[in-house]
């Protein structure tokens, strides 16, 4: 699942002005025409759909900045949730989540803060450059 959502985000970093349509979403009329094809064949999405999700998703990354400055310290990372169509952002405070829904995202319990999960991450990092991973050790991420 999560590798559906990189790839439709990552199909939205690519988007060209290659298709105009009056009929399709300012999203997806800027949208090539393979993106969109991709999205219905990786996703089975129509491509009424898929025009609606780029607009979403367009959406989500106008709406990151300011929930993100919203939750403040509380931030626990963000995705799209395309079932609800919008940027979900956890936050680590309930106190949090009226201003990161003001803000115009979706808010979601987190556990552990964004900043601690990059703290943790950067230990494991200089970790790696005295002791090396196994082989069987491709990579690592913070995942929220």
């Amino acid at each position: 699942m999560r590798r559906r959502i990189a790839l439709a985000l990552g199909g939205v970093a690519v988007l060209t002005a290659s298709l105009a349509s009056a009929a399709l979403s300012p999203a997806a009329a800027q949208a090539s025409p393979g993106l969109i094809a991709a999205m219905q064949r990786d996703l089975g999405l129509t491509a009424a759909q898929a025009s609606t999700r780029l607009t979403q998703e367009m959406s989500a990354t106008r709406v990151l900045p300011a929930a993100q400055r919203a939750a403040g310290a509380a931030f626990g990372g963000a995705w799209f949730d395309p079932a609800l169509g919008k940027l979900v952002v956890g936050v680590t405070d309930p106190a949090a989540a009226g201003a990161v829904r003001q803000a115009g995202a979706e808010p979601a319990t987190a556990r552990i803060s964004a900043a601690k999960l990059d703290a943790v991450k950067a230990a494991i990092d200089t970790s790696a450059k005295a002791a090396p991973a196994p082989a069987a050790v491709s990579g690592w991420r913070a995942d929220p």
